[in-house]
């Protein structure tokens, strides 16, 4: 007996973001293994490349992840020498996060993989529904920050 739902979960926007978000962090995850990097690692480096020294707050605030995944992240970084982490000159409760020579060279290493992945994302869609598709997402996270 088939159980017909009208309100299938499959069906909530919420669930194919998150389904997407998934399967392409784990292509993230596959195209960086190489490099020993994690997708939350990589995504890191490049706000702290971006940026320069963020503290652990401001860098959890960028990547939209607590402050404990932010810390476990910042210590496998420091530990491949990648990241180093002092505490703030006028607040040392607050770790500041620098990028190092290393991190720099291995985000240019790691940039081919990043556009292939990216190519993979987009490879069913034109430039346009890419475009489309930025700016639909762009408009529902500024509705859910909105409604926060």
């Amino acid at each position: 007996m088939e159980v017909q739902d009208k309100h299938c979960h499959e069906d909530f926007l919420g669930y194919r973001i998150f389904r997407t978000q998934y399967v392409v962090t784990q292509l993230l995850a596959k195209e960086f293994a190489p490099y020993g990097v994690t997708p939350i690692q990589w995504n890191a480096l490049v706000f702290l490349d971006r940026f320069g020294s963020l503290s652990q707050r401001q860098l959890a605030t960028h990547l939209h992840r607590e402050p404990a995944t932010i810390t476990r992240a910042v210590d496998k970084l420091e530990s491949m020498g990648l990241v180093a982490r002092e505490p703030d000159a006028s607040d040392r409760r607050v770790n500041v996060i620098t990028p190092t020579d290393k991190a720099r060279g291995l985000l240019a290493e790691i940039q081919p993989a990043a556009e292939r992945a990216a190519l993979v994302v987009q490879s069913d869609l034109s430039d346009e529904e890419a475009k489309q598709l930025m700016a639909l997402l762009d408009r529902v996270y500024e509705g859910c920050l909105s409604a926060e």
